[in-house]
């Protein structure tokens, strides 16, 4: 059976020397079938952005979820591995060319 993911984005509000204070920044709160909640900033004042940006993400969820592509972690881990590599790469070219 494959799992629901409920959607939603808001900006946090909180009260403030009396008054209604809304933060700027939206963030998306998820819940991926029967786990608990998510709550992720979108690094995003328009809300179109933040409602793309989420949907995006819902669907990178989707497909971990069912095993179509690697999971977060792998990606971000291949693409800093890469980094560290392009790195140690310029450091020995810039060492012999001196």
């Amino acid at each position: 059976m494959h799992d629901v993911i409920k959607p939603m984005i808001y900006r946090r509000k909180r009260w403030r020397s009396g008054k209604l204070t809304v933060a700027q920044m939206w963030r998306d709160r998820l819940r991926v079938g029967s786990l608990k909640m998510s709550d992720v900033p979108l690094k995003t004042t328009d809300r179109f952005q933040a409602w793309a940006k989420l949907q995006k993400l819902v669907q990178e969820r989707e497909y971990e979820s069912i095993g179509l592509g690697p999971s977060v972690r792998l990606r971000e881990s291949a693409a800093r591995e890469g980094l560290w590599q392009v790195g140690d790469c310029g450091t020995e070219r810039v060492g012999r060319a001196s």
